[in-house]
This record gives C-alpha cells, sequence and structure tokens, in this order.
C-alpha cells in the first residue's frame, strides 16, 4: 500500500527476494530525468540501510520539416513547362509541408513560419491534415497548430495553394518560399522551394492600308 510491502515475519538468516517490472511512461521520457529507485526495509526490531538504483534516460527531442510544390497551369502557354515553370496569373502552385515528430519525446505548441503564408493576397485553402485551419491561427507567416501534440512518430502536414499574381510574372523572379517549424522541445533547419516564373515580354503591331 502507498508503495509499502508487508512480508509479515521473516526468520533468523531468511531472506525475502522481491522483483517486479516498471515500463517507462512517455512523460518519462519526455522529462529526460534518471529513473532513481531508492528503497528501505523495515522491521519492529531493526531499519536497513537506504539502497538506490539509478537508470539513465535518453531525451532525444526532433523535429523534420520537409516541402513541395505541384505547378497546376491554365490553358495559356507563354514558354511554361506544366512540371516545373510559372507563366501566366492563372497558374497556382500547391505546396505541402510535413512536420514530422522524429525523436522520442512529444513535442508542443509546434509553430511552422513560412515566407509565403506572410502574403496577403494569393493564398487560399490552408489546412492540417486535411481540416481548415481556424485564422487565428496564422499570423505573420507563422502557422500556429495550436494545442495539437505532436507525439513520436506523428506528423503533421500542412497544405495550401498559391495564385501568383501579375507582379510575379512582371519580375520574372523565381517564387522561392522558406520554410521552417519549431516546438517548445526542438527547431528544424530551414527547407527552400524554388519555383521558375517566366517573363516573356511580347509587342505586336499590325498595320494595314486600304487605297
Amino acid at each position: 500500500s502507498n508503495g509499502t510491502l508487508n512480508l509479515g515475519d521473516l526468520a533468523l538468516g531468511k531472506s525475502a527476494t522481491i522483483t517486479y517490472t516498471y515500463a517507462a511512461t512517455q512523460a518519462d521520457i519526455n522529462t529526460g530525468s534518471d529513473l532513481i529507485d531508492t528503497a528501505q526495509a523495515t522491521s519492529d526490531q531493526a531499519t536497513s540501510n537506504i539502497a538506490s538504483y539509478d537508470i539513465p534516460v535518453i531525451s532525444t527531442p526532433e523535429l523534420v520539416i520537409t516541402k513541395s510544390g505541384t505547378i497546376v497551369q491554365d490553358s495559356k502557354d507563354y514558354g511554361g513547362d506544366a512540371a516545373h515553370k510559372v507563366d501566366s496569373v492563372g497558374d497556382t502552385v500547391n505546396y505541402t509541408l510535413t512536420v514530422t515528430n522524429a525523436g522520442n519525446t512529444d513535442l508542443t505548441h509546434v509553430k511552422i513560419s513560412d515566407t509565403f503564408l506572410s502574403k496577403t493576397t494569393g493564398i487560399s485553402n490552408i489546412q492540417i491534415n486535411g481540416q481548415s485551419i481556424d485564422p487565428a491561427n496564422l499570423s505573420n507567416g507563422v502557422l500556429n497548430l495550436g494545442t495539437v501534440t505532436l507525439h513520436p512518430g506523428n506528423v503533421a502536414t500542412v497544405t495550401y495553394t498559391y495564385a501568383p499574381t501579375q507582379a510575379d510574372i512582371n519580375s520574372g523572379t523565381d517564387l522561392i518560399n522558406v520554410a521552417q517549424a519549431s516546438s517548445d522541445q526542438a527547431q528544424t533547419g530551414t527547407v527552400t522551394w524554388d519555383v521558375p516564373v517566366v517573363s516573356t515580354p511580347e509587342l505586336t503591331i499590325v498595320k494595314s492600308g486600304v487605297i
């Protein structure tokens, strides 16, 4: 009862051996603190020394992020490639961010920063694991997964669509998107996805005359 085992009487010269199994919990792994077990025996006549056994606990939080993009082209063709380039305003890019808990501890307050999520136009259909996000969880390009805890092996997938603007096409500058994830316990490196933009200025003139 309450951590005390009653053995009854122990005769002179006799010994008692107690065995038991303890299964480490996720909370034990999360803290990373050693499992320190102390024991002591008492009787009506004597009290033993205190014996201690220390088992180290390895806590290795790790967060991994990957990013990919798929271009969906419209019917216009100004030299773009459906698989690799954007060449008109009607094209869209579907982005996927995958965040994985690759360590052995729970990860809390997971956040994803993404340069394109800070844009005020062109962003739509933002989802986490197929569910629409709470707009309150997105601010200045940082998406907060809120109360979601990523347990070891868990994956969070964020998807969204970006519609290139005419300004993007005019500049002809690649759409370079940088993302990073963080939690209370770990932070990822940055990942980049580069979508080439084809800018093909062309001016045509037609002249006719009637005599």
